[in-house]
């Protein structure tokens, strides 16, 4: 059988899993070897196996980030690695870590979730209770050969950044029953050398606010001295009846070498001794000067807190911290016993307390122990376990009453109780056993039918004692009788705390016997609830047991959330002490010990913000301790703190932000509870003593080290000193800042004198008592060694030292002020101004752009607000020549009011009457018949032209009927062929017989013949006139390209400016969707497209957003992030598609890609990721650029890496022959083409239900010459071809000139098998590109008749060119030579609709004028003496387009603002061949269209703009000139 599992195994390890599955499907006799297959895959190793991996095993842990989710999550980065000789197999271990913070929140924060399987790395993580968590292999998991590791990221709460947030003795269990676990052994050391270092801002910081840094060596400056004498003295001890308490009067005579202490009772003469001490140790014994200390505290109660029930301490370190609190005058040693993860002390008759509670080993079932805590290990041999038996309690509670020190032993309840609630259980199941159920119940905490879900703050699901059933006070009444039978005869029982703080909410909901109590209790149902009822149940035992109950604050709020205490008429008979922590300001808290005091609560501050020792000492990832309250405590901050006066403690959040008094509380203190009640802070002791004797106004304070990091007596000592010597010195002395607290000066010359003290004496004591204090690290101060001589370039070398100017990628650059160097700016001032050179010139107030924002690590980025405006109000004026000249050449001023009258300046005009825009091929019209458009017309719906039907009945209000009577008056459409094509159309209004008729031969002509109908009843109030119109466009294509690439155009966007094209008959909508700054379409096969680069931000995070460009700002709410849905998408296909407009995509490659690059980076990380967890099968690869080199190539627009590779195999699956450096982009690899081919085959399953896709337009452009010419790749992958592609997918191409121009001319169209649409842009007169629309017209080899564009010869291949002339149909470009006019001008200075109009496209060079600079530019200068080459070809030039480059188009009112008027100009000149075209004489000809753009510009004025206006669109209109 062993043959045969093996010989399985084998069998199965070499078939894909879908083939396993067939397997097992057709050979079901096979099943049962199967199933002995999957059992032994869960068969655990044995000991030696285990022992192995426990040794082999080397863990790494690494905090990645804290900030990418503000603080709610980060992410721990976990690496196992084999460093032994063989694999770590891939069953049959399980391996087990702690996290104080829930890992994996969104799942184990629910109820029945307790496992996360991880498809990719196939292991499961499970949460076991409190911080204990485990992970082991799943099926699939590989085994990790030696020398090999696996990389685990794990989502936790909240921050870590601490390297003590990790606890050590990670230990590995078998599988197999009676296997011994092991602790491995990379985790073993308590210094955590398996954390790995803190060194990046994204893990020190908790959150984006988090103003703390670690200190650096100048931070920790400062200076510390000593001096050593020697010396004798007699000393006298005499009582004084006349000091009260604690008092003492201590006098020292030199000269009669006498020391007198006095005192009334012995405890205020052990605190004389301690002063004598501390002045003998100063002086070294010798030379100690007269002096007179008259002393008493200045609070009663001065204590410390220790916890010793998370991490054990025993009972020297107890003992040794005794002994320090004695020496520095404090009196009170509060106990925390008991907490969920350990019972510290012996209770006679409950032996189940110590023998399991006291515990802690791997023990899942917790009969012999309760679970590994805190990095206690598997083993019950760490600081995770022990206990004080009843004779070392008592031996402690002797040696604390020898030092006047009194013993408050804590027994946290209800809840922290995991411990108590194990050990009873285990308690009732052994008397159980025996048949005993009244021993088994007698003590027993919990409603075995409780099915209530909870989850603690510190993850324990089942830590609260039951309230509603007797035996749970029985308990408390046996530990308190127990506990007081200890401290008899010894320091007799004063006060006994019963905790009560952190009961999980949702705690009991579900507890039977808590339904049953709260039906005859209903007072407690709500407002209360039971965790009022159990503390006046504990006060009332206490009380009756004659000791004083105390608790922390939250054990006595009125109810789970209320901010207010519980009413002092609920308890009876008991004395109440409550320790206020919860003073954290901005949660609302800093007020509660004064609510407690007035409420008649005595009080004990210890609050969290200054008091707790278990936090750090200085804001660094290597300092021990939590920081839940606040980043850090250090010795001068509880040095600082005015127990007197709360309110003034507050300086600063959480995260290290500035706070104010007035900010808590408000103006008038009405947001802060203010002290009514004095006398209650821990029981007022006024001692009243004459010109001898003192005033005492006592106020108890106590510090807090709780021990959830604190495994070793040096751990504890860190924690605690200096930082106790602070607190005894606040507790027992008021200091004079205290009573000048906005006096910095006062409190900073106090603290010089307690920290030289700390240094140059006291640290030499805690070391004679052997105590490991904590010793700040050295600081430095650097000083440079460098002078600057500054002469009379002083300015210029300041602004240049003090400024560091850098350029990230594309538009996006920064300045940063130079270390060292820079002076900082004092509010409401401002530094010299500084200047820096940029290329080539600026002479537009829109060449700036708004949403500079600032950054600093770990910080939000944020936009100055001064350059938030749309205005750009923070560009100075251009008001000089030199500053709105490019050159010295350029010929452009912005217009004066005179020059702009001479401009604007015409004959007397009236309104047009019957103008269409654009014009009609042929009209007549009789002015004196017409017919009135009302709402009793109908249109008659035709069944070849329905939708078109539909269309014109909605617009003009009117019915859309079927049938109409022939008396009616009806608009009608009629099929009739021969027309003139698709878009031609006929139309005859006839008045006599109230009917108008519509004739076209396709759909878009009769949708062109009702626009225009349209046109006429919209602008003569419903009055049509009889007519006859005959029309047909002069180009089939006519179109508009929209960039919502560079900034986005939102879908209601784009449904407005679609209605607008159709109105004007433009049927070409071509997209410019994606390039280097976005990628603005859903591709569902690759979502990284849109959910990466479809947002602009700055992020620290490459799979978030991509880098913001073009003034979009440090966020996503711009107009720099967006992107269409499929849904959106295919209603904008709809839309146009209604409307007659054909969509054309275009996603530009190769260059224009750092978009896409930058996606398909972090999917090549994602699938190494997969790959190293032996995952299969992998993605495939889409890697669009070659990592192999350093790109040292810059594109037009300053981009680096931001063309595709074409002979990678991820770049394109279709591969166009693109004749661009060395025509290389005709070759490619395999995976190259496969993104390509997604692409495509994406765009056209999104456009196939709607509008199928005819042209795929890859744009082509602007490649950086040598982009790939150190690639590599290019070098080894020469020789694939797939330019077939595009028409393998049957798809005509698309491409700007460039990309099918080489060696000076087109490509040959034999090298494509598709029709080829070109579109040459680039017409800049004064260049010898301007020639390139007459070489594309002519590299086509059959004629294109059809109009539309739709068809053509049996296997012919056609090149169509559309011109989109940089010079007159960049609308893009300003309006006016205007620094004030937006748009770029790099092909001509200003394109207004005057220049669209008067574009003649049959003739190019006909509309030759001046160069980009205003010089003039004639065809000589062109083309030289031989003739211009004019195009022989000229059916191939198919249409017009006008393209609409967003860089400097961010909101609605821009975009339309540079289309209108324009694009109706371009309308015009796409459907209408004016009659002045056809004049070769210039000056006849420019008369010519002088009139007519007159004529023009008044259809425009009187007639077009109210259109628009009507349809929420703006427009520019020109400012009036005057003289």
């Amino acid at each position: 059988m062993e043959y045969c599992e093996i010989t399985l195994k084998k069998f199965f390890n070499v078939l894909p899993e879908a083939s396993i599955m067939k397997f097992i499907l057709r050979k079901t006799w096979i099943s049962s070897l199967v199933y002995l297959v999957l059992i032994d895959h869960i068969k655990g190793l044995n000991q030696g196996e285990l022992d192995e991996l426990a040794s082999s095993l080397q863990i790494r842990v690494k905090v990645l980030d804290n900030l990418r989710n503000d603080g709610n999550r980060h992410i721990v980065q976990t690496t196992l690695k084999n460093i032994g000789q063989s694999p770590i197999p891939d069953v049959g271990w399980t391996l087990y870590f702690h996290s104080m913070l829930l890992a994996f929140p969104d799942s184990f924060q629910h109820e029945h979730n307790k496992t996360v399987d991880m498809d990719i790395e196939k292991v499961q993580f499970g949460v076991v209770q409190g911080d204990l968590y485990y992970m082991k292999p799943i099926l699939g998991f590989a085994p990790i050969s030696p020398g090999k590791e696996r990389v685990y990221n794990i989502i936790v709460q909240l921050w870590a950044v601490s390297k003590t947030d990790f606890m050590p003795l990670w230990y590995v269990s078998s599988d197999t029953e009676g296997v011994t676990p092991r602790v491995v052994k990379s985790t073993s050391s308590f210094d955590l050398d398996y954390v790995e270092d803190f060194g990046d801002i994204k893990q020190w910081k908790r959150s984006r606010a988090d103003r703390y840094n670690p200190y650096s060596p100048q931070d920790q400056m400062f200076k510390v001295d000593s001096s050593v004498s020697d010396g004798r003295n007699l000393i006298k001890l005499i009582k004084n009846a006349t000091l009260p308490g604690q008092a003492y009067l201590l006098q020292i005579e030199a000269e009669n070498q006498n020391i007198v202490l006095q005192s009334s009772t012995p405890q205020g003469m052990f605190y004389a001794v301690q002063s004598l001490r501390a002045i003998i140790d100063d002086t070294n014994r010798v030379n100690i000067p007269s002096m007179t200390l008259e002393d008493a505290p200045r609070y009663e109660w001065r204590g410390m807190h220790l916890d010793v029930a998370r991490n054990f301490h025993s009972l020297e370190d107890v003992k040794r911290l005794i002994k320090a609190m004695a020496m520095y005058k404090m009196n009170l040693l509060h106990l925390h016993l008991t907490d969920d993860e350990g019972w510290r002390i012996e209770i006679p008759g409950l032996p189940e307390l110590t023998k399991i509670g006291s515990r802690r080993c791997h023990d899942l079932n917790e009969t012999q122990c309760i679970i590994p805590q805190f990095g206690s290990g598997p083993f019950a041999d760490s600081s995770g376990t022990g206990y004080y038996t009843t004779a070392e309690y008592k031996d402690l509670l002797r040696f604390a009453k020898k030092h006047f020190i009194t013993v408050v032993p804590e027994f946290d309840t209800p809840g922290h109780c995991h411990a108590a609630v194990v050990s009873m259980e285990c308690r009732y199941n052994k008397f159980k056993m025996t048949g005993d159920d009244t021993s088994a119940n007698e003590y027993r905490l919990v409603d075995p039918e409780d099915v209530s879900f909870y989850r603690s703050v510190q993850n324990w699901r089942d830590n609260a004692i039951n309230p509603c059933i007797n035996s749970t006070y029985k308990f408390i009444a046996k530990i308190i009788d127990e506990i007081k039978s200890m401290h008899q005869d010894i320091q007799p029982l004063v006060t006994y705390h019963f905790g009560g703080d952190e009961v999980a909410k949702e705690a009991w909901t579900h507890s039977p016997m808590c339904q049953k109590f709260l039906t005859s209790n209903p007072k407690y149902n709500v407002t209360h609830g039971l965790k009022n009822y159990f503390v006046t149940r504990v006060a009332e035992i206490a009380a009756a047991k004659n000791v004083k109950l105390g608790g922390w604050d939250d054990g006595f709020l009125n109810g789970q959330s209320s901010p207010e205490p519980i009413p002092i008429s609920e308890f009876s008979n008991a004395e109440l002490f409550v320790n206020t922590w919860n003073n954290i300001w901005e949660w609302g808290g800093g007020s509660n010990a004064y609510k407690f005091a007035n409420a008649g609560f005595k009080v004990i501050l210890t609050q969290a913000t200054n008091l707790y020792f278990d936090h750090p000492q200085e804001p660094d990832p290597e300092e021990r301790g939590l920081y839940w309250a606040t980043r850090f405590t250090d010795t001068k901050k509880v040095f600082r703190f005015m127990p007197e006066s709360l309110y003034d403690n507050i300086f600063e959040d959480k995260s290290g932000g500035p706070l104010s008094k007035v900010e808590i509380c408000g103006e008038d203190m009405s947001k802060c509870t203010l002290l009514e009640k004095p006398e209650n802070v821990i029981g007022i002791f006024v001692c009243v003593i004459d010109t001898s004797t003192f005033v005492l106004f006592v106020l108890g304070m106590q510090g807090a080290l709780w021990s959830e990091t604190v495994r070793t007596s040096q751990n504890m000592d860190y924690m605690i000193y200096p930082r106790l010597l602070a607190l005894a010195e606040r507790s027992w002395h008021k200091a004079s800042f205290e009573d000048q607290s906005d006096n910095i000066e006062v409190f900073e010359n106090e603290w010089i004198s307690f920290s030289e003290a700390l240094g140059l004496r006291e640290f030499k004591r805690l070391d004679d008592l052997g105590i490991s204090f904590r010793v700040p690290p050295p600081g430095a101060r650097y000083t440079p060694c460098i002078q600057l001589a500054i002469g009379k370039w002083r300015n210029a070398s300041l602004n240049h030292i003090s400024w560091t100017r850098g350029h990230v990628n594309g538009g996006l650059f920064y300045i940063e002020p130079t270390p060292g160097s820079f002076p900082g700016i004092p509010a409401m001032q401002s530094l010299n101004p500084c200047t820096y050179n940029n290329k080539w010139w600026m002479v537009s107030r829109t060449d700036n752009m708004p949403n500079w924002f600032v950054t600093a690590p770990g910080m939000k980025a944020m936009k100055l607000k001064a350059t938030e405006s749309e205005t750009l109000s923070y560009v100075g004026k251009f008001d000089t020549a030199a500053k709105w000249k490019r050159t010295r050449e350029d010929r452009f001023d912005p217009y004066t009011a005179p020059e702009r009258y001479d401009i604007l300046r015409r004959n007397p005009s009236s309104k047009p009457v019957y103008r269409v825009v654009p014009t009609p091929m042929m009209s007549t019209f009789s002015k004196h018949e017409t017919i009135h458009v009302d709402h009793l017309f109908v249109v008659v719906e035709s069944q070849e032209f329905k939708r078109e039907s539909q269309f014109l009945a909605e617009t003009l209000k009117v019915n859309n009927v079927t049938t109409a009577l022939d008396s009616s008056k009806q608009i009608k459409f009629e099929m009739k062929q021969n027309l003139g094509g698709s878009d031609a159309y006929e139309i005859k209004i006839s008045p006599e017989t109230h009917t108008v008729v519509i004739q076209a031969q396709e759909a878009p002509g009769a949708f062109y013949g009702a626009q225009t109908l349209i046109s006429l009843v919209e602008d003569n109030d419903g009055n049509i006139p009889k007519a006859t119109i005959r029309d047909a466009p002069r180009f089939g294509y006519r179109g508009v390209m929209l960039d919502v690439a560079r900034n986005f155009k939102p879908k209601n966007w784009m449904l407005k400016f679609i209605d607008v094209m159709a109105t004007y008959k433009l049927n070409k909508l071509h997209l410019h969707l994606s390039d280097d700054e976005a990628w603005r379409i859903e591709i569902p096969d690759i979502p990284g497209l849109t959910q990466i680069a479809s947002k602009r931000c700055h992020s620290e995070y490459s799979d978030e957003c991509v880098m913001p460009q073009l003034g979009s700002g440090p966020d996503t709410d711009t107009i720099g992030s967006g992107f269409y849905t499929v849904d959106d998408y295919r209603e904008i296909l709809d839309y146009a598609n209604a409307r007659h407009i054909e969509v054309i995509p275009e996603i530009d490659m190769p260059g224009h890609s750092a978009a896409a690059i930058t996606v398909m980076e972090k999917r090549e990380d994602e699938i190494d990721f997969m790959e190293s967890h032996v995952y299969g099968p992998l993605p495939e690869s889409w890697l669009l650029y070659d990592h192999k080199f350093t790109p040292s190539v810059y594109s037009v627009q300053k981009w680096l890496k931001n063309a595709m590779n074409p002979c990678m195999n991820s770049t394109y699956r279709y591969c166009i022959r693109i004749f661009l450096i060395k025509k290389v982009f005709q070759h490619g690899t395999e995976s190259t083409r496969k993104f390509v081919e997604r692409v495509v085959d994406g765009l056209k399953e999104l456009h196939r239900p709607v509008q199928p896709l005819r042209i795929f337009h890859m744009g082509g452009d602007e490649v950086a010459h040598g982009a790939w010419s150190e690639s590599r790749e290019c070098f080894d992958n020469v020789e694939f071809r797939g330019k077939e592609i595009i028409s393998d997918k049957g798809l005509n191409l698309g491409v700007w000139e460039d990309g099918v121009y080489a060696d000076d001319k087109p490509n040959p169209i034999t090298d494509f098998k598709s029709d080829v649409f070109v579109y040459p842009w680039n017409n800049r007169w004064g260049t010898n590109k301007a020639k390139r629309s007459s070489e594309f017209a002519d590299a086509g080899y059959k004629k294109f008749k059809n109009l539309n564009c739709t068809s053509k010869p049996l296997n012919t291949k056609l090149s169509q060119v559309i011109l989109p002339l940089a010079t007159h149909l960049y609308f893009d470009m300003p309006q006016e030579p205007d620094p004030e006019s937006r748009g770029l001008y790099w092909a001509t200075r200003f394109i207004d609709a005057h220049k669209v109009f008067g574009l003649m496209p049959d003739n190019i060079f006909a509309n030759v004028d001046v160069d980009r600079m205003g010089n003039s530019v004639s065809l000589e200068d062109l083309c030289g003496n031989a003739a211009c080459p004019q195009p022989n070809k000229t059916e191939n030039i198919i249409g017009l387009q006008a393209c609409m480059w967003a860089e400097v188009m961010r909101t609605e009112e821009q975009f339309h603002n540079m289309a209108f008027p324009r694009l109706l100009a371009l309308a015009e000149r796409a459907w209408h061949r004016a009659n002045w075209e056809e004049i070769e004489d210039r000056n006849a000809r420019d008369a010519y269209r002088s009139s007519d753009w007159e004529a023009f510009a008044d259809v425009l004025g009187y007639k077009e703009l109210p259109r628009l206006e009507k349809k929420q669109v703006f427009y520019l209109v020109e400012p009036p000139g005057a003289r």
